[in-house]
């Protein structure tokens, strides 16, 4: 069973390399992540592959993002916006931001009256 799950992995990670070279060429390279995120989907649909709640909320959520920014502003590139956030991340790890939250958190009633 493990050399089958190891070719299923395999698989998995041939097809989505394909899908990335394809549809995902990196920031500022007008991707549309709404495309490459469709395609993702079907490649793990294809192979099977369980998305939890979690995460399937996060790409629902994802997907109404750049539906609305593709209808309000077609220029609008939500992959190119995100990349300061994205870099970031992936330089601090996502205990940063947590923090950030926790940090700032006392400062948004301010604004509110």
């Amino acid at each position: 069973e493990s050399g089958e799950a190891a070719e299923r992995a395999r698989a998995l990670g041939e097809d989505m390399q394909a899908v990335f070279d394809e549809h995902c060429r990196g920031f500022n390279t007008d991707s549309d992540i709404g495309n490459t995120l469709r395609c993702t989907l079907e490649c793990l649909r294809i192979h099977r592959v369980r998305v939890d709640a979690s995460h399937a909320c996060a790409i629902v959520n994802l997907l109404c993002i750049e539906s609305l920014a593709r209808q309000l502003c077609p220029g609008y590139n939500v992959l190119d916006a995100s990349e300061p956030m994205l870099r970031a991340h992936g330089y601090l790890g996502i205990d940063w931001l947590s923090t950030l939250v926790n940090v700032t958190s006392p400062l948004r009633g301010w604004y509110r009256g």
